[in-house]
């Protein structure tokens, strides 16, 4: 048993494991205990693996590369770990707590990417719809030929950010949406993957305009209410304010020896309105329903969030992933995996996998630091059993990823 040694990473972390040998939606026990405690022995884990898990996380607190973490591991739907480490707001000494509420970032996108395949099943939407055809601004050569699915493949050509320009931002998605538009892609649409901020913004603008509701509306009919995600929410200048504003954990930047805070939550929002690309703040509890969903193929407690076919077209393979910018293959310290992209999915696979067997893992990634959770995927779906366990680290740096453990 292995986990190997990470370089600084900023920030808090929230860091989840969630791996399952049997159909999670009959384990759900409800909203106020979503994932009863058990113990690692009872689930079939060993408390040495779980211990080796916990010593690397207490290392990175200690060693100074993040300011804390949550760490939360289920299995069979039962919670087998749930720790806090180190603080979520230095300057007041406050230690990080379970149930703390984090700025995941780029984790919106996959929540955005559920919305547009909702769309889709309800007849409103096709993959192959040409985005000109719902947004005017995108009714010009270059951006007319960028597809709905362009956009959830991160194949669109658009660039990946514009909405840190102020004077690009704009006062809403549909703002947003026009200048992205305007400035159209930065390469041939649907020739090759460029993980772009700006066509995730535009696919919530896409949400907007076609569902006839605000992002976080929708989301939170369709998405966060039904999975019991309290204490989940846009938190912006506009949104947000029924989160437990106390349970934030505070945002720092820098590196180690050198964080700087940058927002607390006694401050406004970092963000002007609900993107695509990020402003969700969530639980690791709360985001640990959203791949109870993915591994049940839609379900959840029994009941269809998403079909078979829309969790089947998520967990497709469709892109080598890269790096933001580069074409190196985006890292991961999984022996003999590649890193791909699905549909707003990371997909962890064997390279002479053919396309349409699941992934060993799956996930997604928050930037800069964040926080970043990963739910596992069986190698064979009836089968449904643990083949890996991951080692986790925020977003911002190159991943490390060791097996620490196999069933």
């Amino acid at each position: 048993m292995k986990i190997q040694r990470l370089s600084h990473c900023p920030v808090q972390v929230f860091l989840f494991l969630l791996f399952s040998s049997l159909v999670l939606s009959q384990a759900v026990s409800g909203q106020t205990d979503p994932f009863p405690t058990a113990s690692p022995e009872s689930q079939g884990v060993e408390p040495s693996v779980l211990g080796a898990l916990t010593g690397l996380v207490e290392e990175w607190v200690e060693e100074d590369r993040i300011v804390g973490a949550e760490l939360l591991v289920i299995k069979n739907g039962r919670a087998i770990l749930h720790r806090p480490f180190g603080l979520r707001d230095r300057e007041q000494q406050l230690v990080m707590e379970r149930n703390t509420v984090f700025n995941i970032r780029s984790m919106t996108k996959p929540l955005v990417g559920m919305a547009i395949l909702m769309l889709v099943e309800d007849g409103q939407l096709s993959l192959e719809d040409r985005v000109a055809t719902v947004l005017p601004p995108f009714r010009h050569d270059g951006a007319a030929r960028i597809t709905v699915d362009q956009l959830l493949t991160h194949r669109s050509g658009l660039p990946v950010s514009l909405a840190f320009d102020p004077g690009n931002r704009g006062q809403n998605l549909h703002e947003l949406a026009a200048v992205i538009g305007a400035a159209g892609p930065e390469s041939e649409p649907g020739t090759r993957f460029n993980y772009s901020d700006a066509g995730a913004n535009v696919l919530a603008a896409l949400v907007e305009e076609v569902s006839g509701l605000t992002l976080d509306e929708f989301l939170r009919s369709r998405v966060f209410g039904p999975l019991h995600m309290d204490d989940t929410d846009f938190l912006t200048q506009v949104s947000g304010r029924g989160l437990p504003m106390e349970r934030i954990a505070t945002l720092y930047g820098g590196a180690s020896g050198a964080w700087q805070r940058f927002w607390g939550p006694d401050e406004d929002p970092v963000y002007a309105f609900p993107m695509g690309s990020q402003s969700v703040f969530t639980t690791p509890v709360d985001y640990a329903r959203l791949f109870l969903v993915w591994l049940d193929r839609g379900l959840f407690a029994g009941r269809a969030v998403l079909s078979e076919e829309s969790i089947r077209r998520i967990l497709t393979p469709l892109s080598l992933m890269t790096l933001i910018g580069s074409e190196q293959p985006y890292p991961t310290a999984f022996p003999g995996l590649e890193v791909w992209h699905g549909r707003m999915a990371l997909l962890f696979r064997s390279p002479d996998s053919p396309a349409d067997v699941p992934p060993v893992a799956f996930g997604y990634a928050g930037s800069d630091g964040h926080p970043r959770a990963d739910g596992l995927q069986p190698q064979r779906a009836r089968q449904r059993r643990l083949d890996e366990v991951h080692a986790f680290r925020p977003g911002g740096c190159p991943i490390s990823r060791g097996a620490i453990g196999r069933h």
